[in-house]
């Protein structure tokens, strides 16, 4: 996966008043189209087959104070939003930018976000176990990619006594 430096995508988030994970993701998307005309998949397979992404969303913390102020930093407050990548049409790299901010901002308006949340939060602890497996396995199943740009560290980190620079996780969706 080639480096591309995070100024060049501020700037393009910037310059067409949308989000890094806009840009983002109308990168990946075009990769995707250029990787599905590269093995000649019509666009016929593409609209016949969802490719959707999954990605975390995350939601503010309450203020802790006293003793449980330390704990409030370790855990995470988010849950998965699940977005469409659009790789089925010939669009510019502007339309296809244009379509993906439509997406997330529908996606942000919506309570898709806060209910996924809830079962998550809720549901999961009371359901039975067969049935929880069920739903992350069909959560999972129904997505081609899960993708983040979770910022890393902001002071830098080293294992076994060399400085970690990047940091990509790939996995097959199987």
């Amino acid at each position: 996966i080639p480096e591309v430096p995070l100024s060049l995508v501020k700037s393009t988030k910037n310059a067409a008043g949308v989000s890094v994970n806009d840009v983002l993701l109308a990168a990946f998307s075009g990769a995707v189209k250029r990787y599905l005309d590269a093995v000649e998949e019509t666009p016929t397979d593409r609209t016949e087959r969802r490719i959707r992404a999954l990605m975390p969303v995350a939601f503010p913390r309450k203020k802790q104070t006293g003793e449980r102020q330390w704990s409030a930093g370790v855990g995470n407050n988010w849950s998965f939003a699940s977005i469409p990548l659009f790789v089925g049409d010939d669009l510019s790299r502007s339309e296809r930018l244009k379509r993906t901010n439509e997406a997330t901002t529908k996606l942000k308006n919506s309570p898709a976000v806060p209910i996924q949340k809830v079962f998550q939060d809720v549901l999961y602890n009371i359901l039975p176990l067969s049935i929880t497996r069920n739903v992350c396995a069909d959560l999972m199943g129904g997505h081609t990619v899960c993708i983040s740009n979770v910022p890393g560290p902001q002071i830098p980190l080293a294992v076994a006594g060399k400085e970690v620079v990047a940091v990509e996780v790939i996995y097959p969706n199987v």
